[in-house]
């Protein structure tokens, strides 16, 4: 009997064999991921300056995309707070009033002294441990150019203190608003004293979660965080004193850079 070729054909859909190759390779992220975290953190180690004009046509450039790709990556930071799209200027780094600094520091100091609490109540030893290995590795830094190392770690150290808090909504909340208070954070901690200052209040706030005392780890983090929101106004105010003494530059418009 004459084998049916359509019965070949399903048969061969289910033999392995050669079919490896089929297999589609994907990228873990996508393009527009890549930008969005090429330029993230480009923002975060301060290579631009609040307030400076991101342009089109050099950023396209630099990162090998075309417009669109960059336009939406740019929407998704300005959506994190990170990006302005400013009247006759288009996108520039945010750049934040002492007002605003105070208003994103009241929310985080809310959120992280949550945080402390709830992960003395309830984070395992493994965590506590954790926690204090970053801690001590911050601990070790004290050069102007370990600024993205120092980063690295403070990033390592939430991670792990909003995951032993165990609520993910705090969590999702708190990464929003620490995306804008690194901005700030850029002005203060590239100096090694900061850093030595952010340890050891760093280090109040985990002797309370180890002594699993809730509210000494609130209390603890509460302090840190206005310890430094006091660094962030004290650089910007250096900032400003030293933006007055510096020659006046023209701001330039969109119609300056048409192809920007």
């Amino acid at each position: 009997m004459t084998e049916d070729p359509r019965h070949s054909a399903t048969a061969s859909l289910h033999d392995n064999r050669g079919l490896g190759s089929l297999r589609v390779e994907r990228p873990s992220q996508s393009l527009r991921e890549l930008v969005i975290e090429t330029l993230r953190k480009t923002i975060r180690r301060g290579d631009f300056a609040p307030g400076e004009r991101l342009t089109e046509r050099r950023l396209c450039d630099l990162l090998g995309v075309s417009r669109t790709v960059l336009r939406e990556a740019l929407r998704q930071l300005e959506a994190d707070g990170l990006v302005d799209n400013l009247p006759y200027r288009g996108p520039a780094v945010a750049l934040y009033s002492r007002e605003k600094i105070i208003e994103i520091y009241d929310v985080r100091n809310a959120l992280e002294a949550r945080a402390a609490e709830l992960f003395a109540e309830r984070a395992n030893d493994a965590d506590v441990a954790s926690l204090k290995s970053v801690l001590d590795e911050l601990g070790y830094l004290g050069s102007d150019d370990n600024h993205e190392q120092y980063l690295s770690l403070i990033d390592r150290f939430y991670e792990i203190l909003l995951r032993g808090a165990g609520n993910a909504l705090l969590r999702d909340m708190n990464a929003s608003i620490r995306e804008r208070a690194l901005l700030m954070r850029t002005r203060s901690t590239r100096h090694a004293l900061y850093v030595q200052q952010t340890v050891a209040e760093k280090r109040l706030i985990i002797d309370a979660i180890a002594a699993r005392d809730p509210q000494r780890a609130r209390q603890a983090t509460s302090d840190h965080i206005n310890a430094a929101l006091g660094r962030v106004l004290a650089a910007l105010a250096a900032d400003l004193a030293a933006d007055k003494g510096a020659t006046p530059k023209r701001v330039k418009s969109r119609k300056d850079d048409a192809d920007a």
